[in-house]
């Protein structure tokens, strides 16, 4: 009979290796680190992840969509453009402090720097995609006096900076 995944115990793995990953770092983690701190057997650890890079991309994963998804519902696109602004700011710092951890293991995983482009490059896609969709009058690249392809390069950097 087929071993059936519980979402919960993907939970408590992704949870230990966030913790650990950001205190530790990625390399100085092993499995064995991550069952003792999850509590689970190794076999459950490899009944959802084949390695220690599958829980790290599992993560980014993750992050993206907890990232986006706060970014996105959190600012309110029927204020007026000067808010708009203020809001996007604010917001990307409470995200960036609400998922310290995250971010903590996003800066110090240099050799994941192509994976962490890709992860920056896709908040800056999902928050240039929100706010060029308003009206072009109100649009926050407008606001900021910006073209679309600098606006999007202003969201990757800030992104990025924000993180690292």
């Amino acid at each position: 009979m087929a071993r059936q995944r519980d979402e919960h115990k993907k939970a408590i793995i992704l949870e230990s290796a966030t913790k650990l990953f950001s205190s530790k770092g990625f390399h100085a983690t092993s499995i064995q680190d991550i069952v003792a701190e999850s509590g689970l057997s190794v076999g459950t650890i490899y009944l959802y992840f084949s390695n220690k890079e599958e829980i790290f991309d599992a993560l980014l994963e993750g992050g993206l969509e907890t990232f986006s998804a706060e970014l996105i519902n959190d600012i309110r696109v029927d204020a007026p453009p000067e808010e708009i602004a203020e809001q996007f700011v604010a917001t990307i710092m409470d995200v960036i402090f609400k998922n310290i951890k995250v971010v903590t293991i996003l800066t110090n995983e240099l050799s994941f720097q192509k994976k962490l482009q890709g992860f920056y490059s896709r908040i800056a896609e999902i928050i240039s995609e929100k706010f060029m969709g308003m009206s072009d009058e109100e649009s926050l690249y407008k606001v900021l006096q910006l073209d679309k392809k600098e606006f999007y390069a202003v969201v990757t950097i800030l992104i990025s900076g924000l993180c690292n």
